[in-house]
């Protein structure tokens, strides 16, 4: 896990290479790099400010699992001792499998009112060895869902879904909730023990006014971490990279 990771897009007119948390070593295929999360924004092109929460994964488990919140961790125990739930990490998904994630992601997302998954980036990621997606089942049925990208010894989380809200009963739906704390942290276990060292929450809201975003930062707050700034951004590698960007600057989409 500890390589750097390159995610490539064929577009009609310009190919682009994704990095993820730093600039890849030796000369990035295509025309456009795009720049995810990288400490510095050390370059000349697009850039925006993101914030994510880190859990350092590289110190002993007994440390970062004391950092959950105490009714975490009651959460987390009674779901590995009561609830009778399976643990099931694809680290290299099958065309398939990815397929399977996607449908149930889609039905979450339809309850949410949100955007259906990019099944196409999906693919291309796993294509790169760079997806993992992870399931808390019970008796065979899932009930939460995590999909990450894997770099540089880093796991960011890019989803998550679970049905809580297609269960009228309110015992069921308690139990997701415990299920999906559950399954950060059988992530976070089987991450570590495969020699990932960063646990990455996939972003945190900086502001102060979106309250259904300051609930998702108080959840991601509950198993600790660490408030990191990093940077987005687009730039070219090649005149044909500079060609796109200038024009769709002219037309305002850059």
């Amino acid at each position: 896990m500890s390589e750097p990771t390159c995610i490539h897009h064929s577009g009609r007119w310009v190919d682009t290479t994704e990095a993820w948390f730093g600039r890849p070593a030796g000369q990035p295929r295509g025309d456009l790099m795009i720049a995810r999360q990288w400490p510095s924004a050390d370059w000349q092109g697009s850039v925006s400010e993101k914030h994510t929460l880190l859990v350092d994964l590289s110190a002993a488990q007994e440390v970062w699992q004391q950092a959950y919140k105490k009714d975490t961790q009651y959460q987390v125990r009674r779901a590995e001792t009561k609830d009778q739930l399976g643990f099931r990490l694809l680290d290299a998904p099958s065309a398939a499998e990815v397929q399977q994630y996607g449908d149930f992601y889609d039905a979450f997302a339809a309850q949410k009112s949100l955007p259906l998954c990019d099944r196409h980036y999906l693919l291309q990621a796993a294509q790169a060895g760079a997806l993992l997606l992870s399931w808390a089942e019970q008796d065979g049925a899932p009930l939460v869902t995590h999909s990450y990208i894997l770099s540089r010894g880093r796991a960011r989380l890019l989803q998550s879904a679970s049905l809580f809200r297609a269960s009228a009963d309110s015992a069921q739906r308690t139990m997701i909730g415990r299920a999906n704390r559950w399954l950060h942290f059988k992530d976070m276990q089987a991450l570590k023990a495969a020699g990932c060292s960063t646990y990455d929450f996939g972003g945190w809201y900086a502001g102060s006014t979106d309250k259904a975003k300051l609930q998702i930062n108080a959840f991601k707050e509950e198993f600790g971490g660490q408030v990191t700034r990093e940077y987005d951004g687009v730039f070219a590698l090649t005149w044909r990279g500079r060609l796109y960007r200038w024009l769709r600057q002219l037309r305002g989409k850059a």
